[in-house]
């Protein structure tokens, strides 16, 4: 007896998930350009039929992409926002060079600044970017410090502020470095900036002088 009309194959969603993970880099062309439903079809070995079965339309691929991104980061911001005894500056500076080890490893660069390109002005695409990928990033600082302020080392504060202010320079950097070429105009030592960068705002909002992290053990 065949399924009724309108319902979906057992595995719909794992193939769902999984084409989505195999679009992720393929969202742009090399050089730039938004890439076509025949773009990514072939980048997922699959027809564009197929791909409008499971999505819909491009918009739809992104979203699914932005969600595949946040549940597979789950896992690792779940354990990035927690102090696990570490120092607030380890704590932060730990998370912060996991972020541009993401960003420089696994794909999360060119994922971001592709995504991000896409996302600028779109009402459908932004708030997907927002909540498969800034978000989260800026949600685990935030519940990191949250964490440091419920153990008493760091002051009461204003967490999200706190966040934005260790998170977006980080980011800027990368993107400068990585994805501008500014690594040929004006190099930085991206995980050095972090590490300072993370003692700077820490030591300013408790008001005193504080060590910069030093890149093995806890404090």
């Amino acid at each position: 007896m065949g399924r009724p009309a309108g319902s979906r194959n057992r595995d719909y969603e794992q193939t769902r998930r999984d084409l989505a993970l195999r679009l992720s880099q393929h969202l742009v062309r090399d050089g730039g350009e938004p890439a076509t439903l025949a773009d990514l079809a072939q980048a997922a070995g699959v027809s564009a039929t197929t791909l409008k079965h499971y999505f819909g339309d491009r918009n739809g691929i992104f979203t699914a992409v932005m969600e595949s991104v946040r549940a597979d980061g789950a896992i690792y911001l779940e354990q990035a926002r927690r102090p696990a005894g570490r120092s607030p500056e380890r704590s932060v500076t730990d998370l912060l060079l996991g972020t541009i080890e993401a960003w420089r490893r696994y794909g999360l660069g060119r994922l971001f600044a592709s995504s991000l390109a896409l996302s600028l002005g779109n009402g459908d695409r932004g708030p997907a970017f927002l909540s498969g990928l800034l978000e989260p990033l800026l949600d685990g600082t935030e519940q990191l410090i949250g964490a440091h302020v419920a153990d008493g080392r760091l002051p009461v504060c204003s967490e999200r502020a706190v966040a934005l202010s260790l998170v977006s320079p980080v980011v800027m950097a990368l993107l400068h470095q990585d994805n501008l070429g500014g690594a040929g105009t004006r190099p930085l030592d991206v995980e050095e900036f972090a590490s300072t960068h993370a003692h700077l705002i820490l030591g300013g909002l408790t008001g005193t002088p504080r060590a910069v992290p030093s890149s093995g053990g806890d404090d």
